[in-house]
């Protein structure tokens, strides 16, 4: 829609809205282009409204929130042909080609449940601005839930490229830096939150590895009481906490468990790729975990010591083991184990 054609058009909702559509912005109008949806908006504002008017997006989620999303929350409850009517309705508002932009964080918004490609950059600082107004995201409660997705009770924080999703300053006013997923997982752990990937934040908030400061994490504000979330979502999460506890576990804990070990670590660990730890591993059957160290555990001492050839004390300081005599321990058991199960094929 060129800037030249919304100059002679208006929004025509009175008490608010008295200025040309090239001030709104092109990202904060819509156009109505069927006739139903008009006449429901027309019903609704008490204000004759025709197709191809255009329609500011503070307006329009005023009948959106109280007619279209209160109508889709009886969905499990209606008749089939209701709920095909409360998505004509929606269907009918077209945005226009500059809100059809979808950036990868608001994939986890809770406003693209109802199918709206609108830009939650502009949404959410214009709820932000309107404080006062009904229409702030922060006032939304309930979530209705689409096919793909699941609805979780999980709190969500505020997602924009235009201002901070913690003290909300514009962009602009000071550098922005945008959290990378180990911070919105640090997050999630310690306030039991979860962040839209892409989020801003000022740089004032974060240490130097751009992870909130414990200072602020409590002061982010919450934009909704729950999230909709794909599957590939909340697998990314599960991934993301594996790589997580990859990067900040000791090399002790990384070898817990066989199968989130990768080649890389052994050989640098042991000096013998994964399939060779795997076969060491199978052969030896004489060692048993136990809550203190599990079976791969023990045999990665054993071989670490044997590559390495460090005193003990320097492996337990390593792998951050609380005796040097348990090294000591762990390697003769190996060596038994060894000794009786594999030297004799």
């Amino acid at each position: 829609m060129s800037v030249v054609t919304l100059r002679e058009r208006f929004c025509p909702i009175p008490n608010g809205c008295v200025k040309r559509g090239d001030k709104l912005g092109k990202n904060k109008i819509k156009e109505v282009s069927k006739l139903e949806s008009a006449e429901a908006l027309t019903k609704f504002f008490g204000k004759k409204i025709v197709v191809g008017d255009i329609i500011c997006t503070m307006h329009y989620f005023q009948y959106y929130n109280k007619c279209v999303r209160n109508q889709s929350f009886q969905i499990q409850s209606v008749q089939v042909d209701q709920t095909s009517e409360i998505q004509n309705i929606e269907n009918d508002i077209m945005p226009n080609t500059s809100t059809m932009i979808e950036y990868e964080y608001e994939e986890m918004g809770t406003e693209e449940l109802m199918g709206l490609n609108y830009d939650i950059t502009n949404d959410e600082n214009q709820s932000n601005e309107d404080q006062g107004s009904n229409q702030s995201i922060e006032s939304e409660e309930i979530v209705a839930e689409k096919p793909d997705k699941i609805v979780l009770k999980i709190k969500r924080g505020f997602a924009s490229h235009s201002f901070c999703f913690i003290c909300k300053r514009k962009t602009g006013s000071k550098p922005m830096k945008v959290l990378p997923v180990e911070a919105i997982l640090e997050i999630f752990l310690k306030r039991n939150m979860l962040i839209p990937k892409g989020a801003r934040c000022c740089s004032v908030h974060l240490t130097d590895n751009n992870f909130v400061k414990d200072e602020f994490i409590d002061q982010i504000p919450i934009a909704d009481n729950s999230i909709s979330i794909t599957s590939e979502k909340i697998e990314s999460i599960f991934l993301g906490f594996i790589n997580r506890e990859q990067k900040t576990s000791n090399i002790f804990k990384k070898f817990k468990d066989f199968l989130i070990v990768t080649d890389e670590l052994c050989c640098k660990t042991t000096g013998f790729t994964k399939d060779e730890v795997y076969f060491i591993f199978n052969e030896i059957k004489s060692i048993i975990s136990s809550e203190n160290r599990s079976k791969l555990q023990s045999i990665v001492v054993n071989l670490f010591w044997l590559k390495t050839g460090l005193d003990q004390k320097m492996i337990a300081n390593l792998f951050e083991i609380e005796h040097r005599q348990t090294v000591s321990n762990i390697c003769a058991q190996v060596r038994s184990a060894i000794l009786k199960d594999f030297v004799p094929k």
